[in-house]
């Protein structure tokens, strides 16, 4: 199946869903037009250790401040903190702490 296939995919259960319509047209539009400097860049339940845990307003946050680092050194001391104040939430909810990302969201930094 390829990204466009899957997209739609997701899309249309996102849209069955209760509550889902909202979030599959931000799908579609965040897929559709992704900006110039983030293209292959994600944040989502793969890709952000704890999004699980995370509310709405939080992910909101998190993306943010991922968004505004300017800096490597930064943005991985905030890695590091966000990563440990996810395994403290899952250790008091009884949880599987959260890996380690499948990448270094902090990499992007490098390349500019």
């Amino acid at each position: 199946m390829n990204r466009t296939n899957a997209l739609l995919c997701a899309v249309l259960v996102l849209a069955a869903s209760p509550g889902g319509q909202a979030l599959a047209q931000n799908a579609a539009a965040a897929a559709s037009a992704p900006s110039a400097g983030m293209r292959g860049w994600r944040m989502s339940r793969d890709d952000t250790p704890g999004w699980s845990m995370m509310t709405r307003a939080e992910r909101r946050e998190h993306h943010d401040k991922m968004m505004s680092m300017t800096d490597t050194a930064s943005c991985k001391a905030y890695m590091e903190q966000h990563h440990a104040s996810m395994v403290e939430r899952a250790r008091t909810k009884g949880l599987e702490p959260p890996g380690k990302p499948r990448h270094d969201a902090c990499d992007r930094l490098k390349k500019k």
